[in-house]
């Protein structure tokens, strides 16, 4: 856990610098469609994997054996002067045992001796505060706003594709219009218009099933020509551009 931890926070440095290095050129970007791949490219390393990471992060944890020190185990090793296991097994037989015990020793408590401060109920509270370690509080208030933003997002969603029940496929001289202004771009495939009663924003909309232009109304016939086609148009680029799948790559990258 700790490992993915530290892969986790050091793509978001990077992915940070990538976002700061866009940002001061983007003045000097004169093409639209350059700087928006530039922000998608921010995007995608956000969820792919770092190109480098703390090679500390990723080592793990070895413990010494039962029995032996870390001290006595590299000074062994690393030592010439330190017998080897036969001499020091040789020296152990032959040294007289000694049963004196050291002073003091019936002093200290025993190893598993339980003391009275630790049965209460303020140790047992000291001892599970101990346990809670900051990396695993950082973990869950990390997954808590992710299932908060996403929750969210999926109520809001949930809430408009119940609004667009009240959506019909505008009338056909629309359709002709949005399929010549397809045809202009170098569209395959035509989205389909569709009008909503009430005031909201015109958008493409591809959340379940093909693509469709959803525009209000009323809005829609207080235009005239022009300007229904310049609405359209800006549309239709939204999706030749792909921004429908560039809207669940934000939502997938911001939670995370």
């Amino acid at each position: 856990m700790n490992a993915i931890l530290i892969l986790a926070l050091t793509n978001a440095v990077l992915a940070t610098g990538m976002f700061a290095i866009v940002a001061a050129c983007k003045s000097r970007i004169h093409n639209p469609a350059v700087l928006h791949w530039l922000w998608i490219l921010v995007l995608l390393k956000l969820l792919t994997p770092p190109l480098w990471s703390p090679q500390w992060a990723l080592l793990p944890a070895v413990e010494p054996a039962a029995g032996f020190s870390a001290d006595t185990t590299v000074s062994r090793h690393t030592n010439p002067g330190v017998a080897s296991d036969q001499q020091l097994s040789r020296q152990i037989k032959t040294q007289p045992f000694n049963p004196v015990q050291p002073e003091g020793f019936l002093d200290h408590p025993a190893p598993d001796r339980v003391s009275d401060s630790d049965a209460r109920p303020d140790g047992w509270r000291r001892v599970v505060t101990a346990s809670v370690s900051p990396l695993l509080l950082v973990v869950v208030v990390w997954g808590a706003g992710t299932v908060l933003l996403w929750g969210l997002s999926v109520w809001r969603i949930s809430r408009l594709q119940r609004y667009l029940r009240f959506a019909q496929e505008a009338p056909v001289e629309v359709q002709q219009t949005t399929a010549l202004l397809a045809e202009l771009l170098g569209l395959r495939r035509c989205p389909r218009v569709w009008q909503v009663p009430g005031q909201v924003s015109p958008m493409l909309w591809a959340f379940v099933g093909p693509a469709r232009i959803v525009v209000p109304s009323e809005l829609f016939s207080e235009l005239d020509g022009p300007a229904r086609r310049t609405l359209l148009l800006h549309e239709l680029v939204h999706y030749r551009r792909g921004d429908q799948w560039i809207r669940w790559l934000e939502l997938l990258s911001l939670g995370l």
